[in-house]
């Protein structure tokens, strides 16, 4: 529990703050919305598993909706930075969670375009951790 004074924000609960906060439920709660989420979703796993199986990197993707995890393999455990910086060279932004797991977050209306050339760059960068790895 907090006592006073002990956490502060500047923008928590002020009417911006709540409009915008009432807006994106809206829009989440929305079930057009939420049916293209679990389309992507699918799209996303059908993209993944392949390299999944592909790359010695990872071992799993798991998540829900357009918050994906790719597990990181034993062997890469604590290197998800490396992975990080590598799909950062190849214009790919994505995010470590954690020791084991590197993770997606795309736009809950990403277009299909996007997810074919995410798959592509993350593609390469795999595949440039890997060769990297083999050579040291």
């Amino acid at each position: 529990s907090f006592t006073y004074g002990s956490h502060g924000s500047t923008f928590g609960g002020n009417p911006l703050a709540c409009a915008v906060a009432e807006a994106a439920f809206d829009l989440i709660s929305d079930p057009a919305l939420l049916a293209g989420v679990r389309t992507r979703h699918e799209r996303l796993l059908a993209g993944l598993r392949p390299l999944v199986e592909r790359y010695d990197v990872l071992t799993d993707v798991r998540g829900s909706g357009l918050l994906l995890g790719l597990v990181l393999s034993p062997a890469w455990h604590g290197r998800g930075r490396e992975v990080l910086d590598a799909a950062i060279e190849n214009g790919l932004l994505v995010l470590t969670a954690g020791k084991t797991i590197v993770r997606l977050a795309p736009s809950l209306i990403i277009g299909e375009e996007d997810i074919a050339e995410g798959l592509k760059r993350l593609d390469v960068t795999l595949a440039s951790c890997q060769d990297k790895a083999r050579k040291s």
